[in-house]
């Protein structure tokens, strides 16, 4: 036996209604909580981790020239904040 659903929009009062009555489609909300604060931190620690890194680099890359090195070595200086914009601009004025 076949069951077929009834369509109230199309009989009687309850056609009226549905015609009357506004249509609102709301989505779900999903509130998903974040714990950017940690990231945050992680990426903090990991760019100032760099700035060891970038020291030994500027002692190879100067080959241990004296006045190479204190001009390079302030460079690495915006990497403890993730500032590589800043890191790169200093880097190319100070060793063009």
């Amino acid at each position: 036996m076949a069951t077929t659903a009834f369509d109230f929009s199309t009989h009687g009062p309850a056609r009226q209604a549905a015609q009357e009555a506004p249509v609102i489609a709301e989505g779900r909300k999903r509130h998903k909580k974040r714990k950017n604060g940690n990231v945050q931190k992680q990426i903090l620690a990991r760019c100032a981790g760099q700035t060891p890194a970038c020291e030994a680099f500027v002692q190879t890359l100067c080959s241990g020239d004296a006045p190479c090195v204190a001009a390079v070595t302030p460079c690495c200086e915006p990497l403890q904040t993730c500032d590589f914009a800043s890191f790169v601009t200093c880097f190319r004025a100070a060793t063009l």
